[in-house]
């Protein structure tokens, strides 16, 4: 955002109660968990050093009233993504299995109109909780649009996009392109690497040239393990793991590489709220194929001729 802090006025505390917040304790009613274990870690934070201002950028929302009721301070947050949406609400209702709607619960309409009670009421709760937010910044049109059905349009949001330094890329060579697809983002089941995979899969089924892919993407813990772990299997029983290359936690400068020398750019998250690496993508010169819902669609291919949203 181009700000001058000066490193000296700037202090990191280890919140011991960070732990809470992993989604791994909560297999069941892990949004509730995650915001209640939020809370706890609120009220450590605000007594070991009382703020003046409370700045979220994590999506922590049920912190608000913490930090509002028992610090006294005024909340400010960045929301990249919210915590509860109308699309989520869409696919329980349609009983459509997704990363976080299991063929369980959709099998069954009970479990589906249970799941939805517990969606509805914990939109509430996520409401209540944002309306303690002095102001709140959002990512794009499409998180802007979101945020105002849950919290309501008299919620204090300012759209800012976020900031993507393209000097670097923007100066790559174009000379040197090969048959090369590239996707870059992390290891998480939202991010659905698996269709790159199920693409170059059909393109084999149909008798054409299937182009090299480059799985371009970072491993935090032991989920995103899991997910790469996947997606390697799924590339050997699709029979395309001779085409495929999982580059994982490259550095920059192997990520400048590999953008350098791919043709077409991949993105295939549903509802991806901003898209930084599509940005990241198309300034190295490559041809985008983005899905066609979220910031991709709206803020950065929409309707022109700036990449292929399908």
């Amino acid at each position: 955002f181009g700000l001058d802090i000066d490193p000296g006025r700037v202090s990191v505390c280890h919140v011991l109660a960070h732990p809470l917040l992993e989604a791994r304790w909560y297999p069941v009613l892990t949004m509730l968990g995650q915001s209640l274990g939020s809370m706890v870690a609120a009220v450590e934070c605000v007594l070991r050093r009382p703020p003046d201002v409370w700045c979220d950028t994590c999506g922590y929302a049920f912190t608000f009233p913490v930090a509002r009721l028992l610090a006294g301070c005024r909340v400010s947050a960045y929301v990249h993504y919210p915590t509860i949406s109308s699309d989520m609400l869409d696919a329980v209702r349609s009983q459509r299995p997704t990363y976080n709607n299991s063929s369980l619960v959709t099998s069954t309409a009970a479990a589906t109109s249970l799941k939805l009670s517990y969606y509805h009421a914990f939109a509430r709760l996520y409401a209540l909780a944002g309306r303690c937010a002095s102001v709140a910044m959002v990512n794009s049109s499409w998180t802007l649009g979101h945020m105002r059905v849950v919290w309501g349009r008299a919620a204090p949001l300012r759209l800012v996009y976020p900031p993507v330094d393209t000097g670097a890329l923007l100066k790559l060579p174009g000379r040197n392109r090969r048959r090369l697809a590239a996707s870059v983002g992390q290891f998480r089941p939202e991010k659905g690497q698996h269709l790159q995979l199920l693409a170059l899969a059909e393109l084999k089924r149909r008798g054409a040239e299937v182009p090299d892919l480059a799985v371009i993407g970072s491993v935090r813990n032991e989920g995103d393990e899991r997910v790469l772990a996947g997606l390697r299997a799924a590339a050997d029983e699709l029979g395309v793991a001779e085409h495929v290359e999982f580059v994982v936690n490259a550095p920059h400068a192997e990520l400048q590489r590999r953008l350098a020398e791919a043709g077409v750019g991949l993105h295939s998250m549903w509802m991806e709220h901003f898209g930084i690496s599509v940005v990241e993508m198309m300034a190295s010169g490559l041809i985008v194929v983005a899905h066609a819902t979220g910031g991709p669609l709206m803020d950065i291919l929409g309707e022109a001729s700036r990449g292929v949203a399908a």
